[in-house]
């Protein structure tokens, strides 16, 4: 067996913040969407149902787009139509065909969910130089975290070894 050809250390400590910075990304996320009962899965849901003509998606387009199983798709929006954020219409050319459509609720769902994210998001693409005195209130930065996301600090992760231990 041929030995696997090891990332450089530059590599590796690129590699390991950039897993360390998508995590802290999506745990808060997570945390925020839960002040609104949503889930990861159905804010994506409800961001490409908004963004669509008409608000809606055929469910097959829609399982591609969220690398969803049509399976798994359907149940998630089960669970979306029970807490009235989406229907479910038929495709009137199509008779196999399905779209989900966003609801009212839905709408209003995610431009609420929407507002606040979108200062955090801009926050995060500032260069460092332009953002306010006293920082950028959002940003991916330790010093603004809650204490539990206090472990998840890139640098810990980018001091790794460049290598896993031998006896693996």
């Amino acid at each position: 067996m041929r030995e696997p050809r090891w990332l450089s250390p530059a590599e590796q400590r690129a590699w390991r913040t950039h897993l360390a910075v998508h995590k802290l990304l999506m745990h808060r996320l997570d945390r925020e969407l839960h002040a609104h009962s949503l889930s990861l899965n159905d804010y994506e849901i409800l961001v490409n149902l908004s963004e669509s003509p008409g608000r809606r998606m055929r469910m097959s387009e829609l399982a591609d787009v969220t690398i969803q199983s049509r399976s798994r798709l359907s149940h998630q929006i089960s669970r979306m139509e029970a807490k009235g954020l989406v229907t479910r219409e038929d495709c009137r050319d199509d008779r196999r065909g399905t779209y989900a459509v966003l609801t009212d609720e839905g709408w209003e769902t995610i431009q609420r969910v929407a507002l606040p994210r979108e200062g955090r998001a801009r926050a995060l693409r500032r260069p460092a130089h332009r953002r306010p005195a006293g920082g950028d209130r959002g940003g991916v930065r330790a010093d603004r975290r809650a204490p539990e996301e206090a472990a998840l600090t890139p640098n810990r992760y980018a001091r790794g070894a460049t290598r896993p231990p031998a006896d693996r």
